[in-house]
Order: C-alpha cells, then sequence, then structure tokens
C-alpha cells in the first residue's frame, strides 16, 4: 500500500486511468486526427458520466456490454469506460445482421456455459462445508436481480 492507501499496482483499468487523472489531468490521453485531444481528466470525468448511465440501467462488474462502432475516438472512450464498469464485447459494426446475430448467439451459449460451470462450483464449495464468497456471492445477487427483474 501506498501512502495514499491504494495498491502500488492498479489493479483495473479505471483505477489506473484515475490515478493518472488525479496525477496529471492536463496529459493528453487520447488523440485523433483533427479533433482536439483528449485529456486523461477529460476522459476521467466522461468515464464517470458513462459509467453512472450504465451503473443506473443496472450493469456491473458481470455484466457484458457490447461496443458497435468504427474505429476512432468515440469507440476508444466508450471502450474503455465500459472495461472499467463492466466486461466489453467489442463487436464488428459492419457484420451483416444474420451474422451479428450468429455472434450474440455465440455469446448467449458461452454465458450459459460459465453459469452452468459457476452453479457446480458453488454445488462443490457448499459440499466441502463452505459457504458463498465474495464474488461469487456478488454474481449471484447480481443474476438474482436480473432474473427477478424480467
Amino acid at each position: 500500500m501506498n501512502a495514499g492507501g491504494s495498491s502500488a499496482i492498479p489493479s483495473t483499468i479505471g483505477e489506473a486511468l484515475q490515478r493518472h487523472a488525479t496525477r496529471d489531468p492536463g496529459a493528453t490521453a487520447i488523440i485523433c486526427p483533427g479533433l482536439t485531444p483528449l485529456t486523461f481528466g477529460a476522459l476521467h470525468a466522461q468515464m464517470g458520466r458513462i459509467a453512472a448511465q450504465l451503473q443506473a440501467a443496472g450493469v456491473g462488474p458481470w455484466s457484458r456490454v457490447g461496443v458497435a462502432l468504427p474505429r476512432g475516438p468515440e469507440a476508444a472512450l466508450l471502450s474503455v469506460a465500459v472495461c472499467s464498469t463492466a466486461v466489453v464485447l467489442p463487436i464488428n459494426p459492419n457484420l451483416a445482421p444474420g451474422d451479428l446475430q450468429a455472434e450474440l448467439d455465440k455469446l448467449a451459449q458461452t454465458e450459459k456455459r460459465l453459469g452452468d460451470l459457476q452453479n457446480a462450483l458453488m454445488d462443490q464449495l457448499r459440499n466441502a462445508g463452505i459457504e458463498d464468497i465474495g464474488l461469487i456471492t456478488e454474481r449471484k445477487k447480481s443474476a438474482e436481480g436480473a432474473a427477478g427483474g424480467r
């Protein structure tokens, strides 16, 4: 831990960017020809606004958020903001509707398999006498909340 109470190495992209924004808010973070460079201070502020909107919509650390924008500063900003709040899934914006649906179907199957694996792990932990722990409990509560909202 450093004097500020945080670990020396940031644990997330969001934390790393926040530290840089605090240290040197005027430093350039994103450059794009023809546009004004975005500073770390401005990047952090925009990331905070996007994170608040995502969280208000129920998006959290275990959520997956697709980003389908052409390459550019907007895609960079949104991808960084999403990955500091949830799991970002870059999606090719040029996919035909059928190809996009096929990709989304693959993601849904992966999510189901991950859920099945987590359930099996939880059963093994309970059988071993171990109670739910941190992140697993957080995901379980998140999934229960999402199921209740359907």
